[in-house]
């Protein structure tokens, strides 16, 4: 279903290797198949990360990242784009590592 994202695997893969709780949920958009990662799950996402044609520079294989609450750099529903897995990957350990700290 889902097509692969080179930025989006290896953003996976890096979670995964460093221990961050995450999910992975696909979904359908405008008839297209794509994939959300959420921190550290579904229901109780802090951050999400998705690539497709409608995200801030999903159509050049990017990604964007939606913080809930205080997930530095993001505030409340703030949302960066134009992201490479590197960066996405800094944000979701920065998050992981400030569950620890609070």
């Amino acid at each position: 279903m889902y097509k692969p994202n080179n930025e989006m695997n290896i953003l996976i893969k890096w979670l995964a290797k460093e221990g961050v709780p995450f999910e992975v949920v696909p979904f359908l958009l405008d008839g297209e198949p794509s994939i959300q990662i959420c921190y550290p799950d579904m229901k109780h996402c802090l951050l999400d990360a998705v690539s497709h044609k409608f995200s801030y520079g999903g159509q050049a294989g990017l990604i964007e990242v939606m913080g809930e609450g205080e997930c530095e750099p993001l505030t409340d529903h703030d949302v960066i784009g134009w992201l490479t897995a590197e960066e996405a990957f800094v944000i979701f350990l920065k998050a992981f590592h400030k569950e620890f700290e609070d």
